[in-house]
C-alpha cells in the first residue's frame, strides 16, 4: 500500500457474486454507462457509483472480502465515501464495511453493517482524555501501539492499513 492513501474500504460481501458485481462497478472499463444499461436487479443501487471517484486499487482479498483503495487529490472524500458505504450496506447487502480514512494528521477506522456503527480507532485520538476514553475504546494501548507500527512502520516509510484492517477484523471475532 502506497504512502499516498487517503481512503480505504474493506468491503466483506454476503457471496462470491456479490463481490464479482462490485468488481464490475468499480472498474472504470468494465462499468456500465448509467442507468439505462446496468441490468435491472441492480437499477436502485448503481447511481453512487457513476459519480463516485475511480478507486486506485481494487483487490479480491478472497472470494467474499474485497479491499478498496482511494487516492483522492486534495478533495474531501468523506461525504462520497459516507454515501457509498450507506448504499452498499442499505441496498446492495453486504454484510459489512470497515471505513479507513486517512489524513496527513490524523487516521480513522470504523465499522459498518445494517445494524452498527462504531469507531473503531482514531489513532491520533479524540480531542481530549474523556472523549478519547468513551470513543476510542475499542483497543487497547498495547494493541494500539502495534497497530500504530504496522500503519506506519519504520520512519513512517509504508502504511499497511490492509494488515491494521485484518487484525481489526480478528479482534472484532473475539
Amino acid at each position: 500500500m502506497s504512502i499516498n492513501v487517503s481512503a480505504v474500504l474493506f468491503i466483506r460481501c454476503r457471496t462470491a457474486k456479490q463481490i464479482n458485481r462490485l468488481q464490475v462497478y468499480f472498474d472504470e472499463e468494465s462499468r456500465y454507462d448509467f442507468p439505462e444499461d446496468a441490468p435491472k436487479e441492480e437499477a436502485e443501487w448503481v447511481e453512487p457509483f457513476e459519480f463516485l471517484e475511480n478507486p486506485d486499487g481494487v483487490k479480491e482479498i478472497d472470494k467474499k472480502n474485497l479491499l478498496v483503495e482511494f487516492y483522492p487529490e486534495e478533495t474531501d472524500f468523506t461525504d462520497e465515501a459516507k454515501a457509498l458505504i450507506k448504499t452498499l450496506v442499505e441496498i446492495v447487502g453486504v454484510e459489512s464495511i470497515i471505513y479507513c480514512e486517512l489524513g496527513e494528521d490524523w487516521t480513522m477506522f470504523e465499522y459498518f453493517s445494517k445494524d452498527m456503527h462504531r469507531l473503531l480507532w482514531a489513532v491520533e485520538g479524540l480531542d481530549d482524555k474523556e472523549s478519547d476514553e468513551k470513543y476510542n475504546s475499542f483497543l487497547s494501548k498495547e494493541e494500539k501501539e502495534t497497530y500504530h507500527a504496522l500503519l506506519y512502520g519504520k520512519d513512517y516509510e509504508k502504511q499497511d492499513v490492509e494488515a491494521v484492517i485484518l487484525k481489526l477484523i480478528e479482534k472484532m471475532k473475539t
